[in-house]
């Protein structure tokens, strides 16, 4: 599955206490970060869109002065194609099972485990 998402990584030595989980749809998947949002939520998945990317193309910006460095691919992909699924305690074992199985489902491995 990683051939079309990019999935998040913690650093050498970090602990991290997941808020949410940042996916980022790759160029060469078969779908697009809006369809698979749609797949997600009628499998009863709840994502949300990354607050951010790209902040000069919010309405507020248009009266603002700023000064760009470079062309802000990196901001306009993370607008584009980052969702992400929220994590809390409460979720058990076979609710995270339930959203991985449904991933594989949506790209159409048939031979997974989890």
């Amino acid at each position: 599955m990683e051939k079309y998402l990019k999935l998040p990584t913690a650093r050498p030595g970090a602990e991290p206490v997941w808020f949410g989980f940042p996916i980022l749809v790759k160029p060469n998947s078969p779908i697009s970060r809006n369809q698979l949002i749609v797949k997600l939520d009628k499998r009863k998945i709840g994502t949300r869109l990354l607050f951010g990317g790209n902040l000069l193309k919010q309405p507020y910006m248009n009266s603002v002065k700023t000064r760009v460095v470079g062309q802000l691919k990196n901001t306009d992909n993370v607008m584009e194609n980052v969702f992400w699924i929220g994590v809390q305690p409460n979720l058990t074992s076979e609710m995270r099972k339930y959203v991985v199985d449904q991933f594989y489902n949506i790209f159409d491995y048939s031979n997974h485990t989890v």
